[in-house]
């Protein structure tokens, strides 16, 4: 099955400046350049489909930080 994630809440510690939310194909569906520390929530309409089945969905920072928060979605 593949997800299809379709919204997002979260909060980081420190502020890289930039945050991604990937699947396992490098398949980009969000890149945050906002004040992350501040927390930021999105909502998709009808989502965004994850490339392949069985892809996990990953979180890049490019630099250490804790993250808080949740994301949401369905499985197809």
């Amino acid at each position: 099955k593949k997800f299809r994630l379709m919204g997002w809440h979260l909060v980081q510690t420190t502020n890289p400046n930039e945050m991604k939310l990937i699947d396992n194909s490098g398949t980009e569906f969000v890149r945050q350049m906002a004040n992350l520390s501040a927390g930021v929530a999105a909502g998709f309409g009808n989502g965004f489909l994850s490339a392949a089945a069985n892809n996990v969905l990953k979180r890049d920072v490019g630099t250490t930080t804790t993250v808080n928060g949740f994301v949401f979605g369905t499985e197809e």
